[in-house]
């Protein structure tokens, strides 16, 4: 893991966040998937949800999950995450 990676990590962890990559899979709920450790987060209705695109935390509806790709594909899945209960 790189320097920057870690540092970004460290610093949502201590804010509060699970941190981790979003999947999305057909007929199953939604969850971010730490890569160091494998433990599993399933996101909720309550969470705020949020991605990181180019380096800045954007926050998405539960909702957008459902968007898809032309050919069919979650358009979010893949994305690294973040979420926190409130």
């Amino acid at each position: 893991m790189l320097l920057e990676e870690s540092l970004r990590k460290t610093s949502c962890i201590i804010q509060g966040y699970k941190v981790g990559r979003l999947v999305i899979e057909e007929n199953e709920p939604p969850y971010l998937e730490d890569h160091e450790t494998g433990k599993i987060f399933l996101i909720s209705k309550g969470d705020t949800l949020e991605i990181l695109n180019d380096n800045k935390w954007e926050q998405v509806e539960i909702s957008d999950l459902d968007r898809k790709t032309e050919e069919g594909w979650p358009l979010l899945a893949g994305f690294e995450a973040r979420i926190i209960r409130r």
